[in-house]
């Protein structure tokens, strides 16, 4: 349910926009020589829409944004292993969405590093990729409430 949130919202902020951009849910993206992940939701240009569709159903390409919904048997990969692959392959912003220890890290890639900002509670979630995006962590962590 979050990352259908996160997604929905992308996609508003986006259209409200008019960017030349497309969210995907569930997409994997390559990051290695046969290795590709799957990412809960990534933003990616159109023109590398058209490459996905030329080519394989794998996103070849840096996307502009990668987010990550942990869940109990993702913790070591959201954190770890994603982290380092999608550095290595320049993506510029990675959410992490920790619902259990209710918190989004906010990683933006800098020399080939990056650099986490942990946010939580009612604190805005300051993307670069979407600099007017008026988004919380509380908004976030609730969208995954059935009640």
């Amino acid at each position: 349910l979050i990352a259908k949130f996160i997604e929905q919202v992308l996609e508003a902020e986006i259209n409200r926009l008019g960017l030349p951009w497309l969210c995907f849910k569930e997409a994997r993206i390559r990051t290695g020589w046969r290795k590709s992940r799957l990412s809960d939701v990534y933003v990616v240009t159109k023109d590398q829409v058209m490459a996905l569709l030329d080519h394989s159903a794998v996103c070849d390409t840096p996307p502009l944004l990668a987010v990550e919904v942990v869940s109990p048997d993702s913790v070591k990969r959201d954190y770890r292993y994603k982290r380092s692959e999608y550095a290595a392959l320049g993506i510029i912003e990675y959410w992490i969405v920790d619902p259990p220890k209710k918190k989004v890290s906010l990683l933006v890639l800098e020399e080939g590093l990056y650099q986490e900002t942990v946010l939580t509670g009612n604190q805005r979630l300051t993307s670069p990729t979407f600099p007017e995006l008026m988004l919380t962590v509380e908004q976030v962590l609730t969208a995954g409430n059935l009640n």
